[in-house]
């Protein structure tokens, strides 16, 4: 324990790694089982799944690095050691049911759900609060829901901005440390495209 238990956040994937167990613990599934059957399948997210390295994945992009200005392959990385903290591959079409669905209660119950968005004033993360697994921020004068992620080759962000029921999803296959613009970058950029064509 870094601190104690409700005073304050620091970002880790440790925590999910925990969680994970938890969920295999409670559930008698392995965690890639229990995220297909009772999330994937139930949604409708034919385009996602656990990334294991012996998959043949249809249609699947390649991961790219920037050395120097010349594109090169990214280094292979096993992303199922990730695990919980990660892993999956998707689509923007099957992130959006995801953003949907968490959204509208359809994957958990009303208390559950709340937690999820609740503002915890413990959890400041660089002028953001964070709630369970979403980062709860103001963008453009609106709320904004959102969590991005990287991987060697790979980033993406989604967003949501919840009293619009605006979903942006951005998926990259190019290293997110690189000076190219990142999905998250991206991300408010296609929203802040869209926000100023409403007002117009």
């Amino acid at each position: 324990m870094l601190y104690p238990h409700g005073t304050k956040l620091t970002y880790n994937n440790t925590g999910y790694v925990l969680l994970g167990l938890l969920i295999e613990n409670a559930s008698g599934l392995s965690y890639a089982r229990f995220i297909q059957e009772r999330i994937l399948d139930r949604l409708g997210m034919k385009d996602s799944g656990f990334d294991f390295t012996h998959k043949i994945i249809a249609r699947k992009a390649q991961g790219y690095t920037l050395v120097g200005n010349e594109l090169q392959n990214a280094d292979f990385v096993d992303a199922t050691t990730a695990w919980s903290a990660g892993g999956l591959y998707s689509t923007v079409h099957d992130l959006t049911l995801w953003s949907d669905a968490l959204a509208q209660g359809k994957l958990l119950n009303s208390e559950s759900t709340e937690r999820i968005y609740r503002v915890y004033p413990e959890t400041i993360l660089q002028g953001m609060h964070y709630g369970y697994g979403i980062v709860l921020a103001e963008r453009f004068g609106h709320k904004l829901q959102y969590h991005s992620g990287g991987i060697t080759g790979y980033n993406s962000v989604l967003q949501r901005y919840p009293d619009l029921r605006v979903v942006v999803a951005v998926l990259s296959n190019l290293d997110s440390d690189s000076d190219v613009l990142p999905s998250w970058t991206l991300g408010d950029g296609l929203a802040k495209i869209w926000f100023e064509a409403q007002s117009h």
